[in-house]
């Protein structure tokens, strides 16, 4: 009795342990560029995400891929295992969704001839219905719900960490993870410091599109243990179920 007693006390001390992990899981960061192909900045930026080991997807507009360089540039994205996905804009203003579907389908075909990859993800400008069931209907995943900002200034910057630190703390606490769109007018080195800074001091983790999504039925399934509402009360559950089980057993064997 005496040992069912100690293993009863060390299964709680272990259930609510487990709870506190479960908790505090970190979440997930997706870093997603949009609308920018400068072979200036974005080499630039290549090289501090690889420096920091960080994969993001990137959504390109084929209107501003112009040259040989923006070409290679992309190319580059797709080798260093970034996501390139398809921004949607010229391709939105077709009046019917047969044509709409049409544009979508050629501009996803140009881009993986750039890039030599499959092009699995994309984005719409200004949220047009008709885009994001033209996309979904190809078999895309349509990123939305982002924080967009367009950097270039200290008080773009600064607005950009204020809303970055309230989506942290508050409704995408809810999910599984954050996803910021991000319009660069340069890479500066001491901002993107300061954006993994935060990002990771609040125990989140940088990760690449893949990570962050599952697609099933074409809906986000967010990945299982992380910081969420739906993660942490699952995760009590589950604890729950199999201390009871385990204890269940423990009483058996005793008897």
């Amino acid at each position: 009795m005496k040992g069912l007693c100690v293993s009863f006390l060390s299964l709680l001390c272990g259930v609510f342990c487990g709870i506190k992990t479960g908790c505090n899981k970190s979440g997930q960061f997706l870093l997603a560029f949009t609308g920018f192909i400068s072979d200036t900045s974005t080499g630039h930026l290549l090289d501090i995400l690889k420096k920091e080991s960080v994969k993001g997807v990137f959504y390109v507009d084929l209107q501003s891929v112009k040259t040989a360089k923006d070409k290679m540039l992309l190319s580059q994205m797709a080798s260093e295992g970034h996501d390139v996905g398809l921004e949607i804009v010229a391709e939105c203003k077709e009046t019917k969704m047969a044509d709409v579907k049409k544009k979508i389908a050629q501009s996803v075909s140009d881009l993986e001839k750039i890039t030599g990859v499959g092009v699995k993800y994309a984005t719409i400008a200004f949220g047009k219905t008709d885009g994001i069931m033209a996309a979904e209907a190809l078999g895309l995943y349509v990123h939305r719900g982002t924080v967009d900002i367009s950097l270039g200034t200290a008080k773009k910057e600064a607005s950009f960490f204020g809303t970055l630190k309230k989506e942290i703390e508050g409704k995408q606490r809810e999910k599984s993870f954050i996803a910021t769109g991000i319009i660069c007018d340069k890479a500066d080195p001491v901002f993107w410091s300061k954006l993994f800074d935060i990002v990771r001091a609040e125990k989140y983790s940088v990760c690449s599109m893949a990570e962050c999504v599952d697609r099933e039925g074409m809906k986000v399934k967010y990945k299982k243990g992380l910081d969420n509402a739906e993660g942490s009360s699952g995760t009590r559950r589950r604890l729950f179920v199999a201390s009871c089980s385990v204890l269940f057993l423990l009483m058996v064997v005793s008897l």
